[in-house]
């Protein structure tokens, strides 16, 4: 657990309940889409797909890819993450402003 103490942040191993300080937390995010921001997932078969990585290779929940996806940094990162996901689906997430 990571909780600020007097400005300090302190680490604690083996105890879930802060005993002092504020407990540090990540807030909940939603991505806030307008009209310009177009993302979308396209579907590979990473057993047979040639060419370049084309925006962010990712590898996801199917059925809820944009909100599960994983960034892997290369073609060697695939099957590392399988084990996160029930139906793992590799592809690329691309667009954005």
């Amino acid at each position: 657990m990571i909780t600020l103490n007097n400005n300090n942040l302190e680490i604690t191993e083996g105890n879930t309940t802060p005993n002092s300080g504020k407990m540090l937390s990540s807030p909940s995010v939603t991505p806030e889409m307008d009209d310009n921001m177009k993302i979308k997932f396209t579907k590979i078969d990473v057993n047979s797909y040639k060419g370049f990585i084309k925006g962010e290779l990712v590898v996801a929940e199917q059925g809820n890819e944009l909100n599960t996806a994983l960034v892997l940094y290369g073609w060697d990162e695939v099957g590392l993450y399988n084990h996160e996901f029930i139906n793992p689906v590799y592809g690329f997430i691309e667009g954005g402003k």
